[in-house]
């Protein structure tokens, strides 16, 4: 092997954040197991820390990055939209992104109820046409770097009817559901 071959692999073995090879991409379940670790290490196990978090000091959530560069990332947003009661639980709302390669792979609504230590996730469908909707939408404006999920103009409403949760991105029209499934086991008051 050449002197230059052997300095190329010292260096690339030195900077593993310049290797060539990206981060693992991150999943929706990575996702959710990265949440819950945050409220027990962060909160102490108690949900109210989540209205503090965010991944840009700007927009309440939580986010897992994969890779520090876009283009060779999957990462996964959760832009947390509501706290509201259904059926005597409190619920924490969430409009999730995955996003590979600077490119939005998934959109889905996401509800958590966090009781007591115990966390009970329910996720709505990942709609495509939704999905679609709210992208043919960001096309329309002007071009940020990266993929700033939310955008600085996306406003959403959180509508409870019943145990149906629905999230409408007011601009697009576009529209997720998630069934909260009725808790059988609570006596009626």
């Amino acid at each position: 092997m050449s002197r230059s071959a052997l300095l190329l692999l010292a260096l690339a073995w030195l900077l593993p954040g310049c290797s060539a090879d990206p981060a693992p991409p991150a999943t929706i379940q990575e996702w959710r197991q990265e949440l819950e670790r945050y409220v027990w290490e962060q909160g102490n196990g108690d949900p109210a820390v989540l209205a503090d978090v965010s991944w840009d000091d700007v927009h309440p959530g939580f986010a897992v990055l994969a890779d520090p560069l876009p283009n060779r990332s999957t990462d996964v947003y959760g832009l947390l939209l509501a706290h509201p009661q259904l059926e005597g639980h409190a619920y924490f709302v969430f409009l999730v992104a995955k996003v590979r390669n600077g490119v939005f792979e998934q959109m889905l609504p996401v509800a958590l109820e966090i009781d007591e230590g115990s966390f009970r996730w329910v996720e709505g469908a990942g709609d495509e046409d939704q999905t679609r909707r709210y992208l043919q939408w960001r096309s329309l404006g002007p071009k940020a770097m990266g993929v700033q999920f939310p955008s600085r103009d996306d406003s959403f409403d959180v509508n409870v009817d019943g145990n149906t949760i629905s999230i409408t991105h007011e601009p697009s029209g576009a529209r997720w559901q998630i069934e909260v499934p009725r808790n059988v086991t609570d006596p009626p008051c």
